[in-house]
């Protein structure tokens, strides 16, 4: 277990997962080389294999042996869940998410696949709860803008990135986008949001690229969105994997661009 620890302490330490994926590994490969039947061990490895490595194939069976040792553990089903969204296995996932909430209740595990599903009022109703019971949520913020945003609800939507921004330390991108929103409209409000981000990470002080990407890509940027995608896909931001069934990507989806990013990922195609 202190090699599994070790393991989480590079994931924390860091930054970017491309940056310590193999140290990671190479603790997490110590540790089952010593005990084989550690579940979280392999829970651990699936993620960096489904996260970092894109290798499909090994997470999957990495998860379903975690699962094998321990099989009530909510959060290894959670995970294997999240695993068949990205895959656009939404079903299963879904599933799999039903699982882990019988296990632990009242931890709404099943938003993200909603909103994955294009289930967007049902994933807007789960994640207000969730916000609900823990309000610096950000994922939950996150995904009630992403939901919004795709609903039309542009109010919504803004207060919403509002939330995220706050619950992640972002006082002064919180305080902006609400002074844009009632001079530049909506779209203006997102387009300064999305430069906002940019700036702060060009300066090291945000580093969710695929976030940026979805930003660039709902004020129809292309060029910029896929700019960040590429970001995305060099730091291995776990927020990329989902890119085949993410709404947000579906005026993208006809680019070459996207296209040759699929293919260098692997990812089955949901076209």
């Amino acid at each position: 277990m202190a090699y599994v620890k070790l393991c989480d302490a590079y994931q924390q330490g860091l930054g970017p997962l491309a940056k310590s994926a193999s140290l990671q590994k190479a603790a997490l490969e110590k540790a089952l080389s010593l005990d084989p039947s550690l579940a979280g061990a392999h829970l651990a490895l699936a993620n960096l294999k489904f996260l970092a490595e894109y290798d499909w194939a090994g997470a999957e069976r990495e998860f379903k042996r975690a699962l094998e040792l321990s099989p009530s553990n909510a959060e290894i089903h959670d995970n294997f869940g999240g695993y068949l969204d990205a895959m656009g296995r939404l079903q299963e996932g879904m599933k799999e998410h039903q699982i882990a909430e019988e296990l632990a209740p009242l931890t709404h595990r099943a938003a993200e696949n909603l909103y994955l599903s294009r289930q967007f009022d049902r994933s807007i109703e789960l994640n207000r709860k969730r916000v609900e019971i823990d309000p610096t949520d950000a994922i939950a913020h996150w995904n009630l803008f992403r939901a919004y945003a795709e609903k039309g609800m542009e109010a919504e939507a803004i207060k919403a990135w509002q939330q995220t921004g706050l619950s992640l330390g972002y006082k002064k991108g919180a305080e902006l986008i609400g002074r844009w929103y009632p001079t530049l409209g909506y779209q203006g409000a997102l387009r300064e949001g999305a430069r906002w981000m940019e700036q702060e990470s060009a300066l090291g002080n945000f580093d969710f690229p695929w976030a940026v990407a979805e930003m660039f890509t709902l004020v129809s940027d292309k060029d910029k969105a896929f700019h960040w995608l590429e970001n995305a896909y060099e730091e291995r931001d776990g927020g990329l994997v989902t890119l085949t069934v993410n709404p947000i990507f579906d005026s993208l989806r006809s680019d070459p661009r996207y296209k040759e990013l699929v293919r260098r990922m692997g990812l089955p195609s949901q076209m």
